[in-house]
């Protein structure tokens, strides 16, 4: 009867806030009574059953534009941490030797400008830096010490929170670290840092700024100390900030849909704002130009479904108004054989989830990374384009047409790859390395921590 009752139970967190009485049977047959009630169907009760829950905008449309689709199978989801169809020994242990290749391609790529400047770094430094930056949503100093975060420039209860203003990106990876570092205290050092969460970088090179920066007058000039930031521009201008991890954006879940019933166009769901980047070839959004061209272009239409999600107010391109299409999950994606991963206003933190189905990812040419972006491999992991021109995506579909042994070789990489380096766990172990060899250019700052007390929580 128990184990009846737990498999139809909504999962263990309805059993976890029960606090069974001891030594009292009576008490306890009750309980069972109880759960068993709220557990029974309602069918059974006299009462009809709640009806289904209507179906999203955004997977209305594709059923109605693809009605050859195989409906009838459904999205798999698999932890990472099982050994399922690629027969794996177990998880990776997320320790130096297994994350030693992306710590040594990223990471160590970041710090190398500040290790020679090392003698040049203070705790001061650091200090009157942060206290120099406008007030934002998206910049904090921080402080960890005993386990705990604090936030040395706030004051009140602010130093033991996210105060408004505080964008969602920075409240979710600060709840993360706190998460972390109480977890596991012995595991994380006593350590002050600058955390940007913001869209662009904040420590331009000394060579100047990038043409998008000056056009929108965000060129500070270099950082006097490192700061650690979620996406940079690279290339030609390689800003020095140390790039870490988000946490708002991941999944511990390998997602799984069969190739051969996959839909063969390349898709894309997403929000119309994105940056307009210098290109020799093109001076366009990516998201609003090919959403034009899959709309209003029969040959595009064939090979390319890009929409764009509702914004309250009409989009157009060249005064045609785009039809919104709707939202779609990223799991729904898979149904496609290749995905697009276009900028937004910098580089899109979802790309680590495309990687994670097992479709083609067709990556735009950006000047924008995040902390990964040096491990992957155009034609490995991704399919890279926007490189020669704003209509060079058609070309690469047409040339990956009937190579499917290679196209599934690609799928699998870019999962193999989100496997081992953007799970949950492996974003963890990257922020725990990156602020252990961080806290070793400060010789100053174990004892600035020393004399900090932080408040209670």
């Amino acid at each position: 009867m128990v184990s009846e009752l737990l498999s139809r139970s909504s999962g263990a967190g309805a059993w976890a806030s029960v606090a069974f009485p001891r030594h009292r049977p009576h008490a306890l047959l009750l309980v069972f009574a109880v759960l068993a009630a709220s557990l029974m169907p309602a069918w059974s009760q006299g009462r009809p059953p709640p009806p289904p829950q209507p179906e999203s905008p955004g997977l209305q449309w594709l059923r109605e534009h693809y009605p050859d689709h195989a409906w009838n199978l459904t999205i798999q989801r698999f932890n990472r941490t099982q050994d399922l169809w690629r027969k794996r020994k177990g998880p990776y242990a997320y320790n130096m030797t297994d994350q030693a290749e992306i710590l040594d391609e990223n990471l160590a790529l970041d710090l190398a400008p500040w290790r020679r400047r090392r003698s040049h770094l203070s705790v001061q430094a650091l200090l009157d830096y942060a206290r120099s930056l406008p007030r934002r949503g998206t910049v904090r100093l921080v402080l960890i010490k005993d386990g705990r975060l604090g936030f040395p420039l706030e004051s009140g209860a602010g130093r033991s929170a996210c105060e408004k203003p505080c964008d969602p990106v920075l409240r979710d990876l600060l709840s993360d670290l706190r998460s972390w570092v109480a977890s596991e205290p012995s595991h994380w050092p006593d350590v002050l840092f600058l955390l940007n969460a913001g869209d662009m970088s904040m420590c331009q090179k000394p060579s100047g700024p990038s043409v998008w920066q000056r056009r929108r007058n965000l060129y500070r000039g270099p950082c006097p100390v490192p700061v650690f930031s979620l996406i940079k521009e690279w290339g030609q201008y390689k800003d020095e900030d140390i790039l870490v991890p988000p946490t708002s954006v991941m999944s511990p879940d390998l997602v799984y849909f069969p190739w051969d019933a996959k839909i063969d166009k390349a898709v894309f769901r997403g929000r119309s704002f994105c940056t307009i980047s210098n290109y020799p070839y093109a001076e366009v959004c990516s998201r609003k130009h090919l959403a034009y061209l899959s709309e209003t272009s029969p040959g595009w239409a064939a090979r390319v479904d890009v929409g764009l999600m509702g914004q309250g107010a009409d989009v157009s391109v060249d005064g045609h108004v785009l039809r919104p299409r709707g939202f779609l999950g990223v799991d729904e994606l898979a149904r496609f054989r290749f995905t697009l991963a276009l900028d937004g206003i910098t580089a899109s933190y979802r790309l680590a989830l495309l990687l994670s189905l097992n479709s083609v990812v067709l990556k735009q040419q950006s000047p924008f990374i995040e902390w990964y972006y040096r491990s992957l491999v155009p034609g490995l992991h991704y399919v890279p384009f926007w490189e020669q021109s704003a209509e060079d995506l058609l070309p690469a579909l047409e040339a990956l047409r009937g190579m499917d042994d290679y196209m599934k070789g690609i799928a699998g990489n870019g999962q193999d790859f989100a496997y081992r380096f953007l799970t949950p766990a492996a974003r963890k172990y990257y922020w725990r390395a990156a602020l252990y060899e961080y806290r070793k250019l400060f010789d100053g700052m174990g004892r600035y921590i020393d004399q900090q007390s932080l408040p209670k929580d």
